[in-house]
Formats: C-alpha cells, structure tokens, sequence
C-alpha cells in the first residue's frame, strides 16, 4: 500500500505541473489573441483528472493510517 501510495504523490505532483503549465499556455494563448478553446478543454480535463487522482491518493492515505493504527494494537 505504501508504494502505491507513493506512486499517488508523484503522479499527483506531476497532474498539478501539467495542469499550471496548461494555464499558462491558455493565458499565453489569450494575451496573444488566439483561440483557447482547445487549451481550456484540457484545463478542465486536467483539473477532473487531477480531483479523482487526489481523491485515490487521499483514500491511500487514509487507508494506510487505519492499517497502521491497526497493526499497532
């Protein structure tokens, strides 16, 4: 449990890089005029993606401290 939680953060991490470079790229896009349409689509896929990943992470977490809790009685 402690390695797939493990593999939860540094996915997690990298979704929250690629969702802040997105927005950059969508503000880039914007500032210059052209059409975000495309970027902010995947903004807002990036952003469901991310919720469920932390929310699996968060469950891990949880998880792992009840089975600890549990092995120390």
């Amino acid at each position: 449990m402690e390695r797939h939680l493990a593999e939860a953060e540094g996915r997690a991490a990298e979704g929250i890089r690629h969702l802040q470079r997105q927005r950059e790229i969508a503000s880039e896009l914007e500032r210059d005029g052209h059409d975000t349409t495309q970027s902010k689509t995947l903004c807002a896929t990036f952003e469901t993606s991310l919720a469920m990943l932390l929310a699996y992470r968060d469950r891990l977490r949880e998880e792992l401290k009840s089975a600890q809790r549990f092995a120390q009685k």
